[in-house]
C-alpha cells in the first residue's frame, strides 16, 4: 500500500512540475519538458547520502525550492515575475540528473 501511495505522490509532483513550467509560456519550454522525459530527472534521488535520497527526490527537492522561494518573495513583498521564479527554482538542479 505504501508503494502505491508513493507512486501517486510522484505522479502528482511530476504533474505539478510540468504544469508550472507550461504556465510560464516561455519559448522552448515544451522542448525542455520533452527532453526531461528522456532523462532520469523525475525518478532520481536529490542526493545519494543526504536529503531526499529516495526515488523522486530530485523532483521533490525542485518543488520544495519553488515553494520556499515563493514564500520568501511573498514575505519580503518582492515584485518578481512568476515565470522567472518558476524557471529559476525548477531548473536550478536539472544538471544533477544522469541524462540516461
Amino acid at each position: 500500500m505504501m508503494l502505491l501511495k508513493n507512486l501517486e505522490t510522484e505522479k502528482k509532483m511530476k504533474k505539478q512540475y510540468i504544469a508550472l513550467l507550461l504556465a510560464t509560456k516561455r519559448k522552448g519550454i515544451d522542448n525542455l519538458i520533452e527532453w526531461l522525459e528522456t532523462t532520469d530527472f523525475f525518478t532520481s534521488p536529490a542526493s545519494t547520502n543526504y536529503h531526499l535520497s529516495k526515488e523522486g527526490g530530485l523532483l521533490e527537492h525542485s518543488l520544495n525550492v519553488y515553494d520556499e522561494l515563493l514564500k520568501e518573495i511573498v514575505v519580503e513583498g518582492l515584485d518578481i515575475n512568476n515565470s522567472s521564479l518558476v524557471i529559476v527554482s525548477l531548473s536550478a538542479i536539472i544538471s544533477l540528473s544522469k541524462f540516461i
